[in-house]
């Protein structure tokens, strides 16, 4: 969900940095469009961050997992002793087990928020590094306007869809 808005606030960002061309040149009005999100999920450095995000959450999983089976193996050891244990014993076991509870449910709650602010720190230079390229098309090609697709009700085929020749020439500068 957060990835959609990011999309879309960056094609509002994009408009919005073509509006003052609209407005400076007499010539006909040249508008393009793009899908942005097609974009920064095909360009070489977001598939190879991806492939990196993914290899983290399954290490966060395999974490999570392993300190899942620690817990449940110490909550039977528990139970089959419980009965013979001392009352400071019991006590000792039962604070050792809620301990490990919580921090078995500290670090499941973190881990969403691991996989966001990787996601981000992958995310913000590509979106950057293409609102550079965005520009640097826009005038190089004339373009006054682009606009992204998702954001567009409706458009006629004249339209010219940008998002290859961004993905292309973000891969080319960006190795």
């Amino acid at each position: 969900m957060a990835k959609s808005v990011k999309v879309i606030i960056f094609g509002f960002i994009a408009a919005v940095i073509m509006i003052p061309a609209l407005s400076a040149r007499a010539d006909p009005v040249k508008i393009v469009i793009m899908d942005s999100n097609r974009a920064i999920n095909e360009v070489n450095t977001a598939k190879r961050a991806q492939a990196e995000i993914k290899q983290r959450v399954e290490s966060l999983e395999a974490e999570l997992s392993k300190l899942g089976e620690e817990l449940q193996r110490m909550q039977q050891d528990y139970q089959k002793q419980a009965a013979m244990l001392n009352p400071e014993a019991r006590a000792q076991k039962e604070e050792e087990l809620q301990a490990k509870a919580r921090n078995f449910n500290a670090r499941r709650m973190a881990v969403p928020t691991e996989v966001a602010a990787a996601e981000k720190a992958v995310l913000d230079p590509i979106i950057s590094k293409m609102g550079e390229i965005l520009q640097k098309l826009a005038q190089q090609q004339g373009y006054n306007l682009i606009l992204e697709r998702r954001v567009i009700l409706f458009h006629d085929a004249s339209l010219t869809d940008i998002t290859d020749e961004v993905i292309s020439v973000f891969n080319r500068e960006n190795p």
